[in-house]
């Protein structure tokens, strides 16, 4: 009975924190269907007419075919994708969940994110048994979770389905590191072939698991270091190769077969190496800060404004913070594979956009530094030697708890904002064809899938959207004839927000006279200038005044239709107000 009632009392806190972390992210249950979600039910639904896209790969979104039209009718890429853009990701364990979700609970948003939820406290419980096998101390151990788990960059992974692929990924990831700890210093065959493959399964789940690789490799490495069996020792020495070369084996398939991506939004360290290594930085230097408490890195990267000063307080005080924590816990047990483990765990990432989403892998090797430097706030020493230690604890777990469920909680009706947005358009909604000409709109996030969500939340497959920009800079346009106007950018150049980079596999616009196509019209390069392209004329397949195109601009909350000039005139677009002044 004593023994049972010391077990409980040991599994309460664990409990605890497992169930507070799932509370911080409650609000995302409110959520429904965000952006890309709507394109992977339409695809479960029904397959749209896609080269690439299936149930069991909903990350393949394709590239460009030689022709350059055979897009045209499946409308899933805008006018300026580069003829050699690709964005291909091959993540089938990712695709199946979302499959079975769908085949489950059909539209109740709520039951898929039950899903992310039960996922997430499997990581966590995961994670906890990861540290204690590391050898941290019970109450270390607990810290450093609850580090994790408050973290307010989870939110989308947890909470977004799209984003799903960052979660399964941690799963794998953790159970493989942990399987094969739990076999050290003599891990057999078989518990050696296990971890192996579920850090191949945190690759099908997400390519950045391919890191799993590596941390098993240097599991292996410290082992073999540390024994004094030259027989022993040559044996894992052979199986920490064998890992890192099957890490090295998968990304070379994976390039070979025709994955990866060729896209501004995506680089990659070949194609684009300098700007590579500056976001690797950027997402190190901000994401230090975000590690110790509610910095956004997204704020950051989103509002230029903020870039500078963000960047200024993460030198000026999260360097310090960070040499501090290592003077302090330089003796964490495993600490230097924890702290190698979330370096790694950027590099595969690092080609996106900096991003808070992208700190929840690397956290699984920082939280144990932070925990264990935040506890010393509880200790019996002398406050100046418990001051900054209680800042951290403040930051990573209150601070960035709050902050998560705010993000949730305030993301919500973001989403419903979102949703109404895309469903607002001034078109014909009786099954009448039409295709749509957006020249501005309140926020980028309105366009990342206008016509999935369209589809999605509507059932109106009639209806096809075009945006020119995804943008609100102010415009003027001029109708040159029946069919055909220019386009104009008045107060910066158009295709420079990060998602129209999304389609662009190079900052240098095309040259003049370039031709680019629509789904029933043609983009012709008209002007461009030292800082970009400044001016379009489209050419429309009918004419401008055809029953078939509606022109719409942002306004009064809404896609509202306008009417084209006569031909010869011109009309000014001011700059669009915001759909939300937090939203970029």
């Amino acid at each position: 009975m004593t023994g049972a009632t010391s077990g409980g009392q040991r599994r309460w806190p664990l409990v605890l924190v497992v169930v507070l972390a799932l509370v911080v992210h409650a609000p995302a249950l409110a959520w429904g269907f965000f952006a890309d979600d709507h394109g992977l039910l339409l695809v479960l639904e029904h397959p749209l007419e896609h080269p690439t896209l299936r149930p069991w790969s909903l990350f393949d979104f394709g590239g460009v075919p030689a022709t350059g039209r055979e897009h045209d009718a499946s409308n899933l890429l805008p006018w300026w994708t580069s003829p050699d853009w690709k964005t291909r990701f091959f993540r089938p364990i990712t695709s199946v969940t979302h499959a079975l979700d769908f085949a489950s609970y059909g539209r109740e948003a709520v039951l898929h994110h039950a899903t992310s939820f039960a996922l997430y406290a499997v990581l966590l419980l995961l994670l906890h048994a990861l540290y204690l096998g590391a050898g941290l101390s019970r109450s270390v151990a607990l810290w450093a979770l609850a580090v994790f788990a408050f973290e307010d960059g989870s939110f989308l992974p947890v909470c977004w389905l799209a984003n799903r692929s960052t979660l399964i990924e941690a799963v794998f990831a953790v159970a493989a590191v942990l399987h094969l700890m739990r076999g050290l210093p003599s891990p057999s065959l078989g518990r050696i072939v296990v971890a192996l493959g579920l850090a191949l399964a945190a690759c099908l789940s997400k390519e950045s698991g391919v890191v799993t690789f590596a941390a098993l490799a240097m599991q292996l490495a410290i082992a073999a270091r540390a024994t004094r069996d030259g027989a022993a020792r040559r044996r894992l020495s052979t199986f920490a190769a064998v890992a890192a070369l099957l890490g090295v084996a998968y990304v070379a398939a994976y390039v070979a077969i025709g994955y990866g991506t060729r896209s501004l939004f995506y680089l990659t360290p070949w194609s684009h190496p300098v700007e590579f290594a500056g976001r690797a930085l950027v997402m190190i230097v901000l994401g230090a800060q975000g590690a110790l408490g509610p910095f956004s890195v997204d704020t950051a990267m989103y509002f230029p404004a903020l870039f500078v000063p963000w960047i200024a307080i993460a030198l000026c005080v999260a360097t310090p913070v960070a040499i501090a924590i290592y003077r302090a816990e330089r003796g964490l047990p495993q600490g230097l594979f924890f702290a190698a483990w979330s370096f790694l765990a950027v590099l595969p990432q690092a080609g996106t956009m900096p991003s808070d989403r992208l700190l929840f892998i690397p956290m699984i090797g920082l939280a144990p530094w932070i925990g264990a430097f935040a506890r010393r706030a509880l200790t019996p020493a002398p406050w100046r030697r418990r001051w900054l230690p209680a800042l951290v604890a403040l930051g990573a777990l209150p601070a960035s708890g709050l902050s998560s469920f705010g993000r949730c909680a305030w993301f919500a009706p973001i989403i419903d904002k979102i949703n109404r947005a895309a469903t607002s358009a001034e078109v014909p909604r009786d099954g009448t064809r039409c295709d749509a000409l957006i020249f501005q709109t309140g926020s980028m996030l309105s366009m990342l899938a206008p016509d999935p969500m369209w589809i999605s939340l509507t059932g109106i497959e009639a209806v096809r959207f075009h945006p020119i920009q995804a943008a609100r800079a102010a415009l003027r346009i001029t109708t040159e004839s029946a069919r055909a106007f220019e386009v104009e950018s008045l107060d910066r150049p158009l295709l420079g927000t990060p998602f129209e980079e999304v389609f662009l596999s190079s900052r240098a616009p095309p040259p003049v006279g370039t031709l680019r196509h629509g789904r029933g019209f043609e983009v012709e390069i008209r002007r461009v200038d030292e800082h970009g392209l400044r001016a379009i004329r489209v050419v429309l397949d009918e004419p401008i005044a055809s029953a078939r195109w509606r022109f719409l601009t942002w306004r009064d909350g809404a896609f509202r239709a306008f009417s084209l000039p006569e031909i010869g005139a011109t009309l000014e677009l001011p700059e669009c107000e915001p759909l939300d002044p937090l939203l970029p």
